[in-house]
């Protein structure tokens, strides 16, 4: 093999390899994405250029699996309307006679973001933790078509109708936030939600009540120990007893009036005591003559002093 003949070797291979990079090159640049918003209308063309590449047979597939046929228009492209989350997906037009690719598309189909799940508020006196998962598209979400999504929070005391927003952006790649400066023993009713340019997802509510703070606590505490120690056998005893000691000193104070006041109105009794001493002789008509005999020794014995 001559010069000339591997001088026209190379001219072959570089045409051969240098066509199907070509046709590679073509193929990736065929590969279009379209960002479609919900509910609109989307035409696909499978031959852009030239009205002669529209009268071949072609056949359109979505997504590898499915062929699609009644949406196809007379120059060969495909109509899709009113379309929704579930057209989204690779479309594909194909030459019939070869099942070569012509063109693909990659569409996206937008829409308002979906509700945050798996929402919880966890409190404590004054602050309020709040958890949740948000699914976020990632067709369009990091791109700089798709729309970008928020979330919004909001919290109000049951009580009231004044809600009280949080003033800062959160992240939809956040899934939690710190609300501060509340009551204790409060109920709350705390909502969530996303949103982006073509609309807001549902709102997600959720009720929950700070503790009460250290010291209702303690007091609480201490009363439901005093409750437990609590035997209502001992406590009526106590009170019976108390009671019997109080009628008991009731009695003795009237009894004691009574006898007082007996003896200061019988004047007999006042007399008695003069009349024995000045009269030792005195008899005693009820008593026995033992005692006679005492009280009239006792009362001779009191006249001579």
């Amino acid at each position: 093999m001559n010069l000339r003949d591997i001088i026209a070797l190379l001219f072959f291979l570089l045409g051969v390899y240098g066509g199907s990079g070509q046709d590679i090159l073509n193929n990736e640049a065929d590969e279009h994405t379209y960002f479609v918003n919900i509910y609109e209308n989307l035409t696909l063309p499978c031959f852009p250029h030239t009205e002669d590449d529209a009268q071949e047979s072609i056949y359109w597939r979505w997504e590898g699996e499915h062929e699609i046929g009644e949406n196809v228009l007379e120059d060969s492209s495909l109509a899709l309307s009113n379309v929704t989350l579930l057209n989204t997906g690779r479309y594909v037009c194909h030459r019939e006679e070869d099942d070569s690719v012509v063109r693909s598309f990659h569409v996206i189909v937008v829409g308002p973001p979906e509700a945050p799940v798996n929402v919880s508020v966890h409190t404590s006196t004054v602050v309020a933790i709040v958890t949740w998962h948000l699914h976020l598209e990632k067709d369009w979400e990091g791109t700089v078509q798709g729309p970008k999504t928020s979330l919004h929070l909001r919290y109000r005391p049951l009580a009231s109708l004044q809600w009280h927003h949080l003033p800062h952006h959160i992240s939809p790649t956040q899934c939690r936030e710190n609300i501060l400066h509340l009551q204790p023993n409060t109920t709350y009713e705390v909502q969530l939600w996303a949103s982006n340019r073509l609309g807001e997802s549902d709102t997600v509510t959720v009720m929950a009540t700070t503790q009460a703070d250290h010291s209702e606590m303690e007091m609480a505490k201490r009363l439901e120990e005093s409750l437990n120690g609590f035997r209502p056998g001992v406590w009526v005893a106590a009170v019976a007893a108390n009671v019997m000691a109080a009628g008991s000193l009731v009695a003795c104070y009237f009894h004691h009036r009574h006898r007082k006041s007996g003896e200061t109105e019988d004047p007999e009794k006042i007399e008695l005591v003069p009349n024995i001493i000045e009269n030792p002789g005195y008899r005693f008509p009820d008593l026995d003559p033992a005692h006679q005999a005492f009280l009239n020794s006792t009362a001779i014995a009191a006249a001579a002093v």
